[in-house]
């Protein structure tokens, strides 16, 4: 009987090392080689894996949208300009609707929102359209049936950070349905939105009307017409901060928050927000942040972070779980060090289930974008 556990073991083992040993991971590559601060990189890829990372960048003298394109796994990529004008366009949102259309969402003149699109893999973008006529900050995209688009965003009202809704329902050519999510004494920031297959839109957010940070969900059953009453999923005396919300293919959710100043939790919900999880902790290091997140068509959960380590300063950090947030595979540092310092990272997966990601890094005192992938 022993020595039957030992060959299981060794089993076990073996297989552990021909998953790992499977997996190959590319070379880090800069993509920025500017005077200026290249930052804020968004990634996604469309149906035939071409692969996109919208960022901004001052090196004209204001800051601008431009466009990476990479049409051979991230081997070579192209440079675009997507904005020009006198007053900056910065916080890029990136992604990819059923049909290939790419949608590109950003903070522009006067502080509005806007958005562009592209019909034809980023060749070419039409005019930019008024996503907000007043100021808006921190858009989330998600993509509804047919032509529907929905956005998040946080915007000032008489002095408090609070979170709105709009919709299109013609592929962005145009934006209705402006809603007021969130009417608290505290400020409201950092909305997400995913879209769930029975047409539910759900939103999460972090809310200091209590005292300290603590986060929030509501949902629409009905398009964005009218939304459920706020729930609040931390009560914690720490802080809640840095979001992400995922949905797998069986409309699991899955709501990721730094916890605490550099913890990273998350909590899950298997019937369409009604009930959540207790929080499970994820990352025991000293320092984690800025969780980002995205789920496969195998519904593999894949999770990449900034986490601080003494020696180096802050690394891009990722693990996975294959059995929906039960248990989660070992950390994998993708930066080692070669940055001073590393933030914003962003990650998509592509039809192979090939992983891409991008983050900036600063050295020598300057932000560049960089890019790496695993297969």
């Amino acid at each position: 009987m022993k020595k039957k556990s030992v060959v299981v073991l060794c089993i076990c083992y073996l297989i552990s090392l021909n998953l790992l040993w499977a997996e190959t991971w590319s070379a880090t590559k800069r993509l920025t080689w500017n005077s200026g601060t290249s930052r804020y990189p968004v990634i996604a890829v469309d149906s035939s894996n071409n692969i996109f990372i919208a960022y901004e960048d001052d090196t004209s003298g204001t800051k601008h949208i431009y466009l990476k394109k990479s049409t051979d796994s991230g081997l070579t990529w192209t440079n675009k300009r997507l904005t020009w004008g006198a007053y900056q366009k910065i916080w890029p949102e990136i992604s990819v609707d059923s049909s290939d259309s790419i949608h590109l969402v950003f903070k522009g003149d006067q502080n509005y929102l806007y958005s562009k699109k592209s019909t034809d893999a980023g060749n070419t973008w039409g005019s930019a359209k008024n996503v907000t006529w007043s100021f808006g900050n921190e858009p989330d995209i998600a993509f509804g049936s047919g032509s529907n688009i929905y956005i998040v965003y946080r915007a000032s009202i008489s002095g408090n950070e609070e979170i709105f809704f709009k919709k299109s329902t013609n592929s962005g050519d145009s934006w209705i349905g402006k809603k007021r999510l969130t009417w608290n004494a505290g400020s409201s920031f950092s909305p997400m939105l995913v879209y769930e297959s029975n047409g539910n839109i759900h939103v999460i957010w972090r809310d200091k009307t209590t005292g300290s940070w603590q986060v929030f969900y509501k949902k629409s059953a009905d398009d964005g017409l009218s939304w459920s009453k706020a729930i609040r999923m931390t009560w914690t005396t720490k802080i809640a901060l840095r979001l992400a919300l995922a949905i797998d293919s069986s409309d699991n959710l899955y709501a990721f928050f730094e916890l605490g100043y550099y913890n990273i939790h998350y909590k899950k919900s298997t019937d369409s927000g009604a009930s959540w999880t207790g929080a499970k902790r994820i990352t025991w290091t000293q320092e984690s942040s800025a969780p980002i997140v995205c789920i496969d068509t195998n519904d593999t959960i894949h999770l990449c972070w900034k986490e601080f380590y003494s020696t180096i300063g802050w690394d891009v950090c990722y693990k996975q779980s294959t059995n929906g947030g039960t248990s989660w595979g070992g950390v994998r540092r993708l930066t080692y060090g070669i940055h001073t310092q590393t933030e914003r990272p962003a990650i998509i997966f592509d039809s192979n289930n090939d992983i891409h990601f991008a983050w900036e890094g600063e050295k020598s005192g300057n932000y560049e974008i960089y890019y790496k992938n695993r297969k």
